[in-house]
């Protein structure tokens, strides 16, 4: 089994990517839901270098994503790689668990722009699963909604993270100018 210690933590970024990926596929609410729900819950606590609630968050992964599987709702192919590579991180945070510092795993780098640069690609990242949030929560979303929601947060990063999020394929615009409103797709 390959050892995480020498990746880099974005490969860790990009299977919370994949799963979120998988789950915009899941016609199951519920699992789509808790499979968006516990992916930001791993990113956070590997973000916080919380060991404890990093493995409970990639255990209850690897079961939603075996259920999904059982259910016909993940494809098995998928199912089995992402599961895969839970289980690798799984086994990483084990033997990081008593040392300090998670980042030594995933980083080998240490240039502080780099470590910077990835703290707001880490932040895009959860703003970004917010948005998504908000924009299922609310039917109709406009700009003005979440910039109500996001106060802390610029107009011009807003419209930024929208259209990331368009071009990503993950939600619709509709209509032109003040009245563009979002959805999920």
């Amino acid at each position: 089994m390959p050892d995480y210690s020498k990746t880099d933590y974005s490969k860790t970024k990009e299977l919370i990517f994949v799963i979120n990926r998988l789950a915009t596929n899941v016609n199951y609410l519920p699992l789509k839901n808790k499979l968006e729900s516990w992916s930001l819950k791993l990113l956070e606590a590997l973000a916080l270098e919380d060991f404890r609630k990093s493995m409970k968050a990639v255990m209850v992964l690897r079961s939603l994503l075996e259920f999904g599987q059982g259910i016909y709702e993940i494809e098995p192919i998928n199912a089995d790689f992402v599961i895969q590579e839970l289980d690798k991180l799984n086994a990483a945070i084990r033997q990081k668990d008593a040392l300090p510092h998670l980042p030594d795993i995933f980083d080998d780098s240490s240039n502080l722009d780099a470590k910077k640069e990835e703290n707001e690609s880490l932040e895009s990242t959860i703003r970004q699963s917010a948005i998504l949030e908000k924009i299922r929560q609310l039917p109709n979303c406009q700009l003005k909604d979440l910039m109500e929601s996001f106060a802390e947060v610029s107009e011009r990063t807003l419209r930024y993270d929208l259209q990331k999020l368009f071009n990503q394929g993950l939600i619709e615009r509709i209509g032109a100018g003040p009245s563009t409103y979002y959805v999920i797709k």
